[in-house]
């Protein structure tokens, strides 16, 4: 997709949840840098691992006063990735060391409600609010849970303790603006949505929400729109799986859109899945933008994970003759080339695009797809993502 590659991450939930903004539940300006930096916020797969990689040393050599914060650290790491026996586990650990760690109490009743484990997850989500009474994020995501159960009533009162409690916080906005949009009051589930992105831009759920608000009042436009933006978020954030899905309901009601259209075909690409409709995706993109050098690459990248090499050779060239400055058309042609059996102008083509970009190789192994050291093996190793 012309140089918008990212790194591609599993978002946890369909909603939003609160980790650990809780009063009391985080060490204070004495924590180590370890613990900071196990701490720290991680929006990308490449951060979440890096995350995972200062809790675990942290863990090792943990001073006693430490070790319950990073391993709740690290599982709502792990919990992030979709690594939800792992997050489980340190979760275990860290609430074994103190059973009133709001943190962990809210991380894995969250993972308990996402299993469909409501019984589970109430015990913890209950016990978050009764040790913590003063903190919103066991509020929120308990109203999260009641939201599941139908309890709009209920939920709605959890959610609104959680604004008084921190109205600076974005989540419990968006939470209630669900609660609304399940009863239908498209216009104050349009305010909550609106208040939840002003405090966090970044937050898809309640863009997503406010689209299914715009198409509960009938105006087709702004919420695919919304939908779009949405799409936007979550791949610039390398939330592929989510992305496809958010430009879905965009393309529902807008189904010429050449940039999403784009931007569904690279990101099936990326995600190595449905590629006979990622290529459908390009085409009609290329029928509305006609020899756009971005979805040229798609196309070439979608026939290469085909592994129809010389078709991907044939879109790498065309997408460099309308944009030779495109980093990741010549990696991959030089990808291409190798595993088509050119391994000497496949090098040169690698190299140049290194001399263009420095990380563009970088990019492509987080999507599996590395030339082979050497050219003397193969000449690629991938990885599917099925």
């Amino acid at each position: 997709m012309g140089g918008r590659a990212g790194y591609g991450w599993k978002a946890c939930a369909a909603l939003a949840f609160a980790f650990a903004a809780l009063a009391g539940c985080r060490p204070g300006p004495a924590r180590s840098a370890q613990l900071a930096s196990c701490q720290a916020p991680a929006w990308s797969k490449q951060a979440l691992e890096r995350r995972i990689g200062h809790c675990t040393e942290l863990i090792a050599t943990a001073r006693s006063d430490e070790l319950t914060a990073a391993l709740t650290a690290r599982a709502e790491a792990y919990q992030l990735e979709a690594d939800l026996p792992a997050a489980l586990n340190d979760y275990a650990r860290a609430l074994r060391r103190d059973p009133h760690d709001a943190a962990a109490l809210n991380g894995q009743g969250m993972i308990y409600l996402d299993q469909g484990d409501l019984a589970r997850a109430q015990a913890d989500l209950d016990q978050a609010v009764r040790f913590h009474p003063d903190a919103w994020a066991g509020y929120n995501n308990r109203g999260v849970l009641e939201l599941r159960r139908g309890d709009f009533v209920q939920s709605l009162r959890d959610e609104n303790r959680a604004i008084e409690l921190d109205p600076a916080s974005a989540d419990p906005w968006a939470n209630r603006g669900l609660v609304f949009l399940a009863r239908r009051r498209w216009d104050l589930a349009l305010a909550d949505f609106a208040d939840a992105l002003h405090r966090d831009r970044r937050l898809t759920l309640a863009m997503d929400g406010a689209g299914q608000a715009y198409l509960g009042k009938g105006d087709q436009a702004r919420a695919a729109r919304t939908f779009g933006l949405a799409a936007d978020a979550d791949f610039d954030a390398g939330r592929y799986p989510a992305a496809i899905a958010e430009a879905g309901k965009a393309l529902a009601a807008k189904p010429d859109d050449a940039h999403l259209l784009n931007m569904r075909c690279w990101s099936r690409a990326i995600e190595n899945v449905d590629l006979a409709a990622a290529l459908a995706d390009c085409e009609r993109s290329l029928q509305v933008r006609p020899d756009n050098a971005d979805t040229l690459d798609s196309v070439a990248f979608v026939r290469f994970r085909m592994g129809d090499y010389r078709a991907a050779i044939a879109g790498y060239d065309a997408a460099l003759r309308r944009n030779p400055k495109l980093a990741s058309s010549r990696f991959m042609l030089g990808v291409a080339e190798i595993c088509a059996g050119d391994r000497s102008a496949g090098r040169y083509d690698v190299a140049a695009a290194d001399d263009m970009d420095g990380s563009i190789a970088a990019q492509f192994a987080a999507f599996g797809v590395t030339p082979a050291s050497g050219g003397s093996s193969a000449g690629l190793k991938t990885q599917s993502h099925q």
